[in-house]
């Protein structure tokens, strides 16, 4: 009776596989917030994602559903570890240029700049 068992698992384990996505750099909003990141799987479009420097915190969406590496969780945005509502794991490795501009129109300011230079997910 368990050999069955043992069989049903191992197939089971031999099908659930990581899928890795490349993510396509583009630019994004001055506070490192991306909408529409592609991938290299046409399919799949991250809606957002988005990047706190000051709380070390990713967040993205994924189809809808929204995952979190909480504050802190993104120390070094290397195999970040982000979590959805129901506890389910996606792992995220993102590199982001930011920079600012000197805009002499008048008054002087800056203008602040982020870019997505790349990065992959792990579902």
């Amino acid at each position: 009776m368990t050999k069955p068992l043992i069989a049903l698992a191992l197939l089971a384990a031999l099908s659930a596989q990581a899928q890795t996505l490349t993510l396509t750099p583009q630019s994004c909003a001055p506070t490192c917030y991306c909408s529409g990141v592609q991938t290299d799987d046409p399919a799949v479009t991250l809606d957002y994602l988005n990047y706190s420097s000051g709380y070390k915190r990713l967040t993205l969406s994924l189809a809808g559903v929204t995952y979190d590496s909480g504050v802190g969780g993104a120390q070094n945005l290397s195999a970040v570890q982000l979590f959805d509502g129901l506890g389910d794991m996606l792992t995220a490795s993102v590199a982001f240029r930011q920079w600012s501009t000197l805009n002499r129109s008048g008054h002087n300011y800056y203008v602040h700049h982020c870019a997505l230079t790349g990065g992959s997910l792990v579902r």
